[in-house]
């Protein structure tokens, strides 16, 4: 099975180079998400390496916690709640294992679930796809097939990760020849370690913060690829007993230390301790954190290319046993309730979720049910004659927000307007929405399109022209963007701009939202007596006065097109409090797409499991029956 290991070998360059070249943007708005939460990363064998590069790479630069795990210990407990996001690594996608933990999280509707596939159309993919999974990071390197160890599909993974945060030479021999002093080479490096390795059965691999992926990672191809015995562990877990695997078994032992920035004295001082008769290694990770993990792995790969033409072993294309194969393709799994039986419980979680709590803990669920059979049958059962929609999150993703809806959302909000239905757009931007609805909305059916600007501070009908004003039109908002620029201009990586009813506060960095947010909210309780309020989105913070509010929408829709409120259907993203949809959706007619309230009567998100975003706004639309100017929600 699988290709010559020299042949992975030889093709790193090109691989690392595609990286470089290939990285997405996307990605980075990704990491830039995940600011707040804890990261769970999943994979198996290699793609564990992956994980464990997500993971270091998230606790270095946002100084928040992450894991990474197995599938099967992921199985075993799935996260749950708002702060956590859960990504999973696999290079062709296929096995059963990270399949399975996909299922399982969807299934649970992990806050934040990420498919990072080194194949493209894997059944990974496509699992996720009918899964309603919108982010899936799948690609392909133009470098061949992997061997056994994916050798290739894991290099790449590490690079894109990287290059989210440090701009990377263009070619790996540069980044290469970073990690090495004048006085030392990689070929010197390869001697040493021959030397090292010659004779000897077991290996220590000791690392610190900077080389755990590599570290795991060698151990990981040393004991696939049968080459040698190994152990690895961090320089002062290695203090706590682990040493004393020397005492009997030194002769037959050498050490590999993967030592990074900052790393060196520790380093040092551990291996000057180490009787001198066992061999030692050092593997240099140059002076940056990130570049550091692309270095380990290299490492690692390297090193078991050495060893495999010492001991005169393809690790590419093992001889893999029956058994081998059938413990791959293991049906079994653990004996848990892992399914949630219906759509309906799946709604219900997700406002027992909203007050902090889960099905375990002492909550009716069954109050719960009868809520929301209330909720379901108003909705049914209303004549819907007007459709407010928020804009970013709900018709356009967060990351591609300055592009124009998508053709199907837009195709069906024009069939609303075809059949008398008026549209309002509740939203926190300016002009840049009106530019983007005008290339997919008719013209003969804008003047019923209502667009509200600034959080419905600025209402106007689609085919109108508006400026924003830059100037203050509110005394007290006035009065606290003089005290915000005080309290905040000295930290950097904080855009704000104002408007006449609106600052818009949007961290440029990994800032922290909701950190930002109880700074931002102490301030305005502090210094506007009650006056302003601080909502948020996904990706910023506006401070606005009390009366402004997107449910100004819905009152300008009811006015203009003599529609009563109760008739007014209202669709947005963020409905749980201080989320700027919050407003919009507290009414019998609040659906969500994404958050909701822990109000039993208001902010309902009806969707399948793992629907949500643009996906769940599309749900409902398709289940919009119109007939004589009213619709009917068919659910």
């Amino acid at each position: 099975m699988g290709r010559p290991y020299k042949n992975e070998l030889r093709l790193l360059p090109e691989a690392y180079q595609w990286a470089v070249t290939n990285h997405r943007d996307w990605l980075k708005q990704l990491w830039f998400d995940q600011t707040e939460k804890t990261l769970i990363a999943c994979g198996s064998g290699g793609s564990y390496s992956a994980a464990s590069i997500a993971v270091a790479l998230h606790r270095h630069y946002h100084r928040s916690p992450g894991y990474a795990v197995t599938p099967l210990e992921l199985e075993a407990t799935i996260p749950w709640g708002s702060n956590c996001s859960l990504w999973l690594f696999s290079g062709t996608g296929r096995n059963v294992d990270i399949r399975r933990a996909l299922k399982r999280a969807s299934i649970l509707e992990v806050n934040e679930l990420t498919v990072f596939c080194a194949k493209l159309n894997s059944p990974l993919e496509r699992d996720a796809r009918r899964l309603w999974l919108d982010r899936v990071f799948s690609f392909e390197a133009n470098v061949g097939k992997d061997g056994y160890l994916a050798t290739n599909s894991l290099f790449v993974s590490t690079v894109f990760l990287v290059a989210s945060f440090e701009k990377l030479p263009q070619n790996l021999t540069t980044l290469i020849q970073s990690c090495f002093s004048s006085k030392s080479s990689e070929e010197e490096l390869k001697r040493n370690l021959l030397l090292a390795a010659d004779g000897r059965s077991n290996a220590i691999v000791l690392h610190g913060p900077s080389g755990k992926a590599g570290a795991l990672d060698l151990e990981s191809k040393f004991t696939e690829s049968a080459l040698i015995a190994s152990s690895v562990t961090d320089f002062r877990n290695f203090a706590h007993g682990r040493h004393n695997w020397i005492n009997r078994f030194g002769t037959e032992s050498f050490v590999v230390a993967f030592v990074g920035p900052g790393e060196e004295e520790l380093a040092r001082q551990t291996l000057d301790l180490i009787p001198k008769h066992i061999p030692q290694v050092v593997l240099p990770l140059g002076e940056n954190f990130a570049t550091a993990q692309i270095l380990s792995i290299y490492h690692s790969i390297q090193i078991v290319g050495w060893m495999s033409a010492l001991h005169d072993i393809d690790p590419g294309r093992p001889r893999i046993p029956e058994f081998g194969r059938k413990l791959y393709h293991l049906p079994a799994r653990l004996t848990q309730d892992t399914v949630r039986g219906s759509d309906r419980q799946t709604i219900v979680h997700r406002k027992i979720a909203a007050l902090g709590m889960n099905e375990e803990h002492e909550v009716s669920p069954s109050i719960w049910y009868k809520k929301y059979s209330a909720f379901r049958s108003r909705l049914v059962s209303v004549d819907i004659r007007a459709v407010v929609f928020d804009y970013d999150g709900t018709l356009v993703e967060t990351n591609t927000r300055f592009d124009p809806p998508d053709k199907s959302i837009a195709e069906r909000m024009v069939e609303l307007l075809k059949a008398g239905i008026p549209i309002g757009i509740a939203t926190g931007r300016g002009n840049s929405v009106r530019q983007q609805l005008r290339t997919v909305i008719p013209t003969q059916f804008q003047a019923r399109v209502l667009l509200g600007y600034l959080n419905a501070s600025q209402i106007t009908r689609l085919n109108t022209e508006v400026e924003i004003d830059e100037d203050f039109a509110d005394p007290a908002l006035e009065r606290f963007w003089e005290r915000l620029q005080c309290a905040i201009k000295h930290t950097p990586g904080i855009n704000i701009k104002k408007y006449p009813y609106q600052i818009s506060i949007r961290p440029a960095t990994a800032t922290k939202v909701a950190q930002l947010w109880l700074v931002v909210q102490e301030l305005a309780n502090c210094e506007s007596e009650g006056e302003l309020k601080v909502m948020t989105s996904s990706h910023s913070l506006d401070v606005l006065p009390k009366n402004v509010s997107k449910v100004s929408v819905v009152q300008a829709i009811c006015k203009e097109f003599s529609v009563d409120e109760s008739n007014v259907l209202r669709i947005g993203d963020n409905g749980r409090w201080p989320g700027n949809d919050s407003e919009l959706l507290r009414s019998s007619l609040g659906l969500s797409v994404r958050d909701v309230s822990a109000d039993p009567h208001y902010c309902w998100n009806l969707l399948p499991t793992r629907c949500n975003g643009i996906s769940g706004t599309l749900y409902y639309l398709d289940r919009m029956q119109t007939m004589d100017g009213v619709v009917r929600m068919q659910l």
